[in-house]
């Protein structure tokens, strides 16, 4: 019931990172490529005085871009870590296997937390009884 409550508060999160992402890269990219349609219509321009008069949208616009980004990589992160996951879990295990290395470990010891062996009847750390 917590996970789900944690996970709802979470999801509202995330899609509200992702809007505001969204829109912050859009404003961002608008800006600079305004302020450099500016500059470039400027300096294309026949007259001698011509001169840009929108080139700050374009400083103005990059901290956007980088901004926007960082939002959306905060409201995408769980899918692509989720996405990762799924698909180099197989050839971890794979590898795992090919190393010799065991999955098999044993339980938990509910007095310190230290993961006993599999046959093991008492905790290495504090001694208490696995059962």
């Amino acid at each position: 019931m917590v996970s789900d409550v944690r996970t709802d508060a979470n999801r509202g999160k995330r899609i509200v990172l992702r809007v505001v992402g969204g829109a912050v890269l859009f404003a961002g990219l608008l800006m600079a490529l305004l302020g450099l349609a500016d500059f470039f219509g400027a300096m294309a321009s026949d007259e001698v005085d011509a001169a840009p008069t929108k080139l700050w949208m374009v400083f103005a616009g990059l901290p956007l871009l980088v901004v926007g980004g960082w939002l959306l990589q905060a409201g995408y992160a769980r899918a692509f870590t989720s996405f990762y996951a799924e698909e180099t879990a197989p050839a971890v295990r794979t590898t795992a296997e090919a190393l010799g290395v065991r999955s098999d470990a044993g339980p938990y010891c509910r007095q310190c937390g230290k993961r006993a062996a599999t046959d093991a009847r008492f905790c290495d750390g504090c001694g208490a009884t696995l059962g």
